[in-house]
């Protein structure tokens, strides 16, 4: 699981309750392929929306990497 720092996880948090895949991305030290292959394996769970956008429950994403 990714490591994040105080800055990085205040960011997140302080979103919507509703995230992308890019915000994510930009909020943690990880990659969008790697959040990709999180919800395609089923660790992450998403909402598709207007065809191609992703969206991820914020706190179920600091769940995961432990924010």
């Amino acid at each position: 699981m990714g490591e994040a720092t105080t800055t990085e996880t205040k960011s997140l948090r302080s979103m919507s309750e509703l995230v992308t895949v890019r915000q994510v991305a930009d909020c943690l030290p990880i990659s969008r392929a790697t959040i990709y292959n999180l919800i395609k394996d089923g660790k992450l769970k998403a909402v598709r929306v207007r065809g191609r956008m992703l969206l991820l429950n914020r706190d179920e994403v600091c769940a995961y990497f432990g924010l």
